[in-house]
């Protein structure tokens, strides 16, 4: 056994009997040169014991030069003196230290993911890369949501010192392609009607803001940025759009977990992130699930971490970079619902019952179907599912806004409390609905408020933030949380306060952070208006918890994001199998004394268990309890019932006898 290395590539020699050396390590196999191989130094590294002496010196250096990239990937000064011709043409203008270093992080770097947390000026960085290059004119592709590219233009303005040279066209704005422009401004929801003017050239700079929506392989976005081939019909090959140097900017690099990273870095790192299938089974602890191939999981985060930093990714904190930025502060007020909304939260407690119940039965009737003889059965119980998860996500979202409208006075009432005491406060809303009730209200109020959703215009969207901003008279800025939630600087407020809910943790500091961050001087307070008991207090709860881990997230060697938040308390925990594995497993129970055993142990859990939905030594518990009680009424169990009934009897065997006949 023995690793070389020859030219970039670390090459593993030895037997058969230790393919599971190099594999666990991230090597690669050849089948045409038969060997184990990788161009990973990391990989290779845990393999040094075995390594010759030209594998060791190219470990030694490539191990310095991953040092000496992880500490640029964090640095927070310059780490050479700063070139002052980089500099904006306006002297007050200075990009701050870490700029400066991000910068050079930048122009060292063919490919970089800026990851600052959101507000450390990525925006700044990426302008100031296009002053540092050596031509005087750059060609600049910039892919934004559509709220931000105005912002992105006169930030242009701002920043690049010869911006008076450059023609800019924000598409969208009536604008054709009988020219190219200098600067393109684009949203992802227009690539695929101009792809085919945009690949045509090839840019100088392709910068991506908020460039995790391009998480989904799949998405017709997606694909008409990084493009596709179909080796079997390449008449529906998409053409990536070409960049000589791509920089993409996210503040939240991961959304929910580690595989909405691989769009992105297999195409700023493909040398790196090379494979899908490696991806997932390495950082996304990829395993066969019930529909198929379950990459939800987070492995070896670290190493994640370590190979984007040494990659592609630049990412600082605030508390780093500005030890004086405050820190923020969440609440999670329950105010008491009046009595006008009585009916409306009893509505909303009888449908959530309905619903449990609901999702439990079907849930219950698909792992039935698993003991099926046939396909069908089956597959109709999955349909049924997943028809009857989508009516009930329907539903509970008539609920959420009927309920969200009815409580604006509230959010009112504490909204001019706020204002007694505090200058200008920013709410967030979900519904049109609710943001039409609030300016509204405010209206009535007397109280000077703008609004910004996702129906206004970009000088609406313009005006309204630099209203806010700079208007002393203007004293709320109500905003959609989808549509207000990136891209814009509402520090002239430092209470924040959500009139609704939203489930996914990122978003919701996304939004937060439209008031934390640089030229913030005071504490952000974040309040989260709930009715007392209800389902926005359970989900406004469990989100402020999981925002918890989004902080430390990305910076404690931990790369994942927490799921959105499912309002669903009682989360499925039935014993479960794939309906191949219970056919194979039914071969074991072909006598049919040994089926009347697991009968009777079936019998024996339903008659301990007391209907609860908890896992408390009493019989079942959660769905469980409904497949459990549907098999012990049966007169008899076939061979698949037995096999599916042994892995409960399994599962609650402390509940039963010592002469337990179950053979999992």
């Amino acid at each position: 056994m023995s690793l070389t290395f020859t030219d970039t590539t670390y090459v593993w020699t030895g037997g058969y009997a230790t393919r599971l050396v190099p594999k666990e390590a991230g090597f690669r196999w050849d089948g045409n040169a038969r060997h184990w191989w990788t161009t990973d130094w990391s990989a290779a590294h845990k393999l040094r014991a075995y390594a010759d002496e030209p594998a060791l010196a190219a470990l030694d250096t490539d191990t310095e030069e991953a040092a000496h990239v992880m500490d640029e990937s964090r640095a927070l000064v310059p780490s050479r003196p700063w070139d002052e011709t980089w500099n904006t043409w306006n002297p007050d203008l200075t990009p701050m230290p870490f700029q400066q270093a991000g910068v050079q992080f930048l122009h060292d770097h063919k490919n970089a993911l800026v990851g600052d947390e959101m507000g450390l000026g990525k925006t700044v960085q990426a302008l100031l890369l296009l002053n540092s290059l050596p031509s005087d004119k750059q060609k600049v592709l910039i892919i934004c949501p559509a709220s931000l590219k105005l912002n992105w233009e006169i930030e242009f303005h701002r920043w690049v010192k010869n911006h008076d040279d450059y023609i800019i066209n924000i598409m969208g704005g009536g604008r054709d392609w009988s020219y190219f422009d200098d600067v393109v401004i684009i949203n992802p929801q227009l690539l695929k009607k101009h792809h085919y003017n945009l690949r045509e050239a090839t840019w100088d700079v392709m910068i991506v803001d908020e460039c995790h929506y391009f998480k989904n392989p799949g998405a017709q976005r997606t694909l008409h940025l990084f493009g596709r081939k179909y080796k079997k019909d390449p008449s529906k090959t998409i053409q990536p759009i070409k960049a000589t140097r791509s920089i993409f900017l996210t503040g939240t690099p991961i959304l929910n977990r580690p595989e909405e990273l691989f769009s992105v870095v297999s195409n700023l790192a493909p040398e790196v992130f090379p494979s899908w299938w490696q991806f997932v089974h390495r950082y996304c602890g990829a395993f066969k699930g019930r529909f198929g191939l379950d990459t939800s999981g987070a492995t070896n985060l670290e190493e994640l971490q370590a190979k984007l930093r040494q990659s592609v990714m630049i990412r600082r904190r605030k508390a780093d970079v500005l030890t004086d930025l405050p820190a923020k502060r969440r609440q999670v007020i329950e105010v008491p619902a009046p009595p006008d909304l009585a009916t409306a939260l009893s509505s909303e407690k009888e449908w959530w019952k309905a619903r449990q119940k609901m999702l439990t039965d079907l849930r219950a009737s698909v792992e039935l179907a698993k003991t099926s003889d046939t396909d069908e059965e089956y597959i109709e119980a999955v349909k049924c599912l997943r028809e009857g998860m989508a009516a009930a996500f329907k539903e509970m979202a008539k609920l959420r806004q009927q309920i969200a409208i009815a409580k604006v006075p509230l959010v009112l009432d504490h909204l001019t409390n706020i204002l007694e005491t505090q200058e200008k406060v920013v709410v967030f809303t979900h519904h049109h609905a609710v943001t039409e009730a609030l300016m509204d209200g405010l209206e009535v109020e007397k109280i000077c408020a703008v609004k910004l959703d996702g129906r206004d215009e970009l000088e609406v969207r313009h005006n309204a933030v630099e209203n806010f901003q700079n208007d002393p008279d203007v004293r709320v800025f109500v905003g959609g949380i989808k549509a207000a939630g990136v891209g814009l600087t509402l520090t002239a407020a430092s209470h924040v306060l959500f009139a609704e809910m939203d489930w996914t943790p990122a978003n919701l500091s996304q939004a937060e952070d439209r008031c934390h961050r640089i030229g913030q001087t005071d504490s952000v307070l974040v309040q989260h208006i709930v009715l007392e008991a209800s389902l926005d207090a359970y989900m406004a709860n469990k989100v402020v918890e999981k925002q918890k881990i989004c902080d430390k997230a990305l910076d404690d060697g931990i790369m994942v994001i927490p799921e959105p938040v499912v309002p669903d308390p009682d989360p499925v925990e039935a014993v479960s199998s794939t309906k191949e594995a219970i056919a194979v497993e039914a071969e074991k129970f072909v006598s049919a004394t040994l089926r009347e055993s697991i009968l009777s142990q079936l019998r024996t859990l339903s008659a301990y268990c007391d209907g609860a939905r908890q896992l408390d030594g009493m019989g079942f518990s959660k769905v469980d309890a409904d497949i459990g009680h549907r098999l012990a009424a049966c007169v008899s169990l076939s061979p698949k019932q037995a096999a599916l009934g042994a892995r409960l009897t399994h599962k609650y065997r402390r509940q039963l006898n010592d002469e337990t006949v179950s053979t999992q």
